[in-house]
């Protein structure tokens, strides 16, 4: 008698592990193996499963889905990837503030599935994260959306005018306000420098930080009291980089630029 299909999906890691690698194309059983760090009499039993349901096929050693494979791994892929992100720590993202996420980048919270939630010991919460800040000195662009100014913000921005790194920051009014009276000599030069751009939100902007570099991005999240501690989100995935990267241009669609003379 065949399992229910959703049994066959969901109920065994392995062949749930399968039909995500092969959505990417044919793979060799070889191929396989590896990326599952697993060896071929603990898979066959699994792949043979897929093959009763006709959700895979294979010849010659090579397995691909099939089109009733491929119909379905589309389907519950966006599932499973998000499944993934929340079993990360399902503590930390139910105790968060997400309700500032557009609607469509929210759906999309699986491509965060290679994101690490971390907890300096010893780090300020203002302060930047060493392995964010390295990677940001080989990056051609580095963007912020954020409501508080870095304390060391005026030597950051000089070792990114110094790489001719193109430096975009949006805030919301409080900061900018605070930006006019403490730091607006800094700002002002390294507007005038052409590498720095500020943008300011209309809102107010309901998490803490945002940061993202060529290859790295961080979060850090109100939780829901709109308190924050030192845990955030780290990562340096390509869909995360994307995902990030859309979230930024979400946030400067609605902001406008703010001119030097305006500082």
């Amino acid at each position: 008698m065949k399992k229910p299909l959703l049994d066959v999906i969901f109920a065994s890691e392995k062949r749930k592990n399968v039909l995500l690698l092969l959505g990417s194309g044919p793979k060799k059983m070889e191929t396989i193996l590896d990326h599952l760090k697993t060896t071929r009499p603990a898979l066959l039993p699994q792949t043979r499963i897929l093959e009763d349901h006709h959700l895979i096929t294979q010849f010659d050693d090579i397995y691909q889905l099939t089109t009733i494979g491929k119909l379905l791994i589309r389907q519950v892929e966006p599932l499973l990837l998000t499944v993934d992100v929340l079993d990360e720590d399902i503590d930390y993202w139910g105790s968060r503030k997400l309700d500032f996420l557009p609607e469509h980048l929210l759906e999309r919270i699986g491509e965060l599935s290679d994101s690490m939630i971390t907890e300096p010991e010893s780090m300020d919460i203002h302060d930047i994260n060493h392995e964010f800040y390295e990677r940001s000195l080989d990056s051609k662009n580095v963007y912020f959306i954020c409501r508080f100014v870095y304390p060391n913000f005026g030597q950051l921005g000089k070792e990114w005018i110094k790489n001719r790194t193109n430096v975009s920051i949006i805030v919301d009014k409080g900061l900018l306000e605070k930006i006019r009276d403490s730091y607006a000599d800094v700002f002002r030069t390294f507007i005038k420098s052409g590498y720095v751009k500020l943008f300011l939100y209309p809102e107010e902007i309901r998490f803490m930080k945002f940061g993202l570099t060529d290859s790295a991005f961080f979060l850090l999240l109100f939780n829901q009291n709109i308190r924050y501690d030192n845990k955030y989100l780290l990562s340096f995935s390509q869909s995360s980089l994307e995902w990030a990267k859309e979230l930024f241009e979400h946030y400067c669609k609605e902001s406008t630029p703010v001119p030097v003379e305006d500082i």
